[in-house]
């Protein structure tokens, strides 16, 4: 009944994509992605009314990011001669909104009009087009409303994971505070701010390590500035990890593995610094750990967590070495509610809340 179109194997979309519908009927539904063999780069419109047609689906859902097919552009292009091949062959087009385009993000002055005139254009076309639009959170729902001028809109919230354990595991160093993170190995992650953080902890007292789960993307090695930056964040980390305040993996790891290091932290701090309206994989991946979490002030969190399931910080090395202390304080509690909201979102809920949705149409 339901083809799902994402991007690669290694996106976002395509993991979401999986557990979202890993409770649904079997052969109920497929699953490409653009990386597929099965799509041309030139023809994928036709390829992926093709294989609906092919297969008996009746929905052709495009779980959507910027970049999916290629270039931003050329992927928004697709995307529209998608959506109306699929209606033409009396499919029924969805599009979910894995992120929310705003033009003052994209560019300043002038160009930001005209950005914004483009922009309006795109998604009230996918909003005639597609039998359904959705988003992931309140924020981006408010963002189409408000600036866009989009009615045709639902709100089905990111899933999250259950945890493998309880979150009351015992360590061997009661008075070592562990800090853990995870995410890419990039200035706008707030890296440099978090072992400013650790190294204020230290000299204020605190036996603390900082524990990096991270990988290295592949489009900054492009970018010089962003080479000299890892060689400088490389080099600190060593020298701090010869003080044991810092361990780091580098590189993929299993999402066993990385509950599995969360569990034996005490705090989970994501100080990213990027402003992009989406939902954040990585914190509905820890959601149901049992750990309190120290979140950066940025749409992706905001839209996702009140200001009383977190502590909320600027990005800067003071203020995350004093979030630190709070969230020791509060950790029991703020991890309670998030446990709470986990179980509101588990993937089980979200899929019957999207399937409903699609099949009451």
């Amino acid at each position: 009944m339901f083809l799902f179109i994402t991007a690669h194997q290694r996106s976002g979309t395509y993991i979401y994509t999986k557990k979202l519908t890993s409770h649904f009927p079997r052969d109920s539904y497929s699953i490409i992605h653009s990386s597929s063999h099965i799509m041309d780069v030139l023809g994928i419109p036709f390829d992926i009314v093709m294989i609906a047609r092919k297969r008996g689906h009746k929905f052709v859902i495009v779980e959507y990011e910027y970049s999916m097919f290629g270039p931003p552009l050329f992927t928004h292009i697709v995307l529209i001669l998608t959506l109306i091949l699929a209606r033409i062959s009396l499919l029924k087009p969805v599009v979910v909104l894995h992120g929310v385009l705003h033009p003052n993000h994209l560019c300043k002055g002038i160009a930001s009009f005209f950005v914004k005139v483009f922009l309006t254009i795109f998604y009230r076309f996918i909003e005639r087009a597609s039998m359904n639009l959705y988003v992931l959170n309140s924020i981006q729902y408010r963002l189409l409303k408000d600036c866009y001028r989009i009615n045709k809109l639902k709100i089905v919230p990111h899933g999250a994971d259950q945890c493998i354990s309880s979150g009351d595991e015992i360590k061997s160093n009661s008075d070592e505070i562990r800090i853990f993170f995870h995410g890419f190995l990039r200035p706008s992650k707030g890296l440099d701010e978090l072992i400013e953080a650790v190294e204020i902890l230290s000299k204020s007292g605190y036996n603390v390590q900082l524990e990096i789960w991270g990988s290295i993307p592949h489009q900054m090695l492009r970018v010089e500035s962003e080479r000299e930056w890892l060689k400088k964040f490389l080099e600190k980390v060593k020298m701090l990890m010869k003080q044991k305040m810092v361990k780091i993996h580098i590189g993929f790891a299993s999402e066993e593995e990385l509950k599995k290091a969360v569990m034996s932290c005490d705090i989970i701090v994501l100080p990213y610094k990027d402003h992009y309206f989406e939902s954040s994989g990585v914190l509905h991946l820890f959601m149901d750990c049992g750990k309190p979490f120290i979140l950066s002030r940025i749409p992706r969190f905001y839209a996702d967590v009140d200001p009383s399931e977190a502590v909320f910080v600027n990005v800067n090395g003071p203020e995350l070495a004093k979030a630190v202390v709070i969230a020791l304080n509060k950790g029991k509690i703020l991890a309670h509610r998030l446990k709470i909201k986990a179980n509101e979102r588990s993937w089980k809920k979200t899929s019957l809340t999207f399937i409903t949705s699609l099949t009451r149409e």
